[in-house]
């Protein structure tokens, strides 16, 4: 797997690896939308290397604070090199505030990354796909809850 190496010798444990940086991170996506969209993405390579040591033939990964969609990156790239099929569920929040409450990080970013990327021509994007679908869920107050169901 590239972007990562082995800790130099002397390193108390030979097991430890070193992955990316958010520089990377921030490359990355700005290689994707063509603009800084995000601000601290993960690194790819080190999610990458993480489900790659974590994950077998159809698993599914669940990042539930999934930000700029690089978990679905790693898993699309995994996918694409050893073809184990693994699937990814990514939750993300809107972060809307007061002041901009028509911000929709969830949409905008991370569901636009996994779009890009399954329409990406770029070789270096060559055969990431995904099956994709983008769900919104909607609070409902707890007053209307049916709390009696079995």
């Amino acid at each position: 797997v590239s972007g990562y190496s082995e800790r130099e010798a002397g390193a108390a444990d030979g097991n430890q690896i070193e992955a990316g940086s958010y520089s990377e991170g921030t490359r990355d996506v700005r290689n994707i939308f063509g603009t800084k969209a995000f601000n601290h993405a993960k690194p790819v390579s080190l999610i990458r290397e993480l489900v790659r040591q974590s994950t077998g033939p159809g698993d599914i990964v669940l990042d539930f604070f999934a930000g700029s969609g690089t978990t679905a990156q790693a898993v699309m790239e995994l996918n694409a090199q050893d073809g184990l099929d693994r699937s990814f569920i990514l939750v993300s929040s809107t972060e809307a505030t007061d002041d901009d409450p028509g911000k929709n990080l969830c949409r905008d970013v991370t569901a636009e990354r996994v779009r890009r990327l399954n329409a990406s021509t770029d070789p270096k994007h060559d055969g990431l796909v995904a099956g994709f679908a983008y769900l919104r869920t909607e609070r409902i107050p707890i007053e209307h809850v049916d709390l009696a169901l079995d």
